[in-house]
């Protein structure tokens, strides 16, 4: 499915979204990494994400997957993030069925798209 054969690892910071590293050949055993400096010249590991707008939707590990028996994780296994300018300004937990409405409601006929 990695047709173009990199993938990006990135992380959120309290407020911030920030671009970790990314590597080529990402379906090989031993993916080397991209210096960031070659994308965004004077700017090192981590680079903050200032061009991103928009929602982010983050699957939360699993209470199975986490070891432990996290309050909410069964009701709420997603995080919605609005972002602007790479900087997170609200989140909102999501439920399964929350987040299958959303997809729904944005691929429906007629449905209006974010620039």
């Amino acid at each position: 499915a990695n047709w173009r054969g990199y993938q990006a690892d990135w992380r959120v910071e309290q407020t911030q979204v920030l671009l970790d590293r990314i590597v080529i050949g990402a379906c090989g055993t031993a993916p080397p990494a991209l210096p960031l400096e070659v994308l965004f010249p004077g700017r090192t590991a981590p680079v903050a994400a200032d061009w991103i707008d928009g929602e982010l939707v983050i699957a939360l590990p699993t209470a199975a997957s986490a070891g432990d028996t996290a309050p909410g994780t069964a009701e709420a296994p997603y995080l919605l993030l609005q972002v602007q300018h790479g900087r997170v300004v609200t989140r909102e937990p999501l439920s399964e069925a929350e987040l299958r409405a959303r997809r729904a409601q944005a691929h429906a006929p007629g449905a209006a798209t974010t620039p």
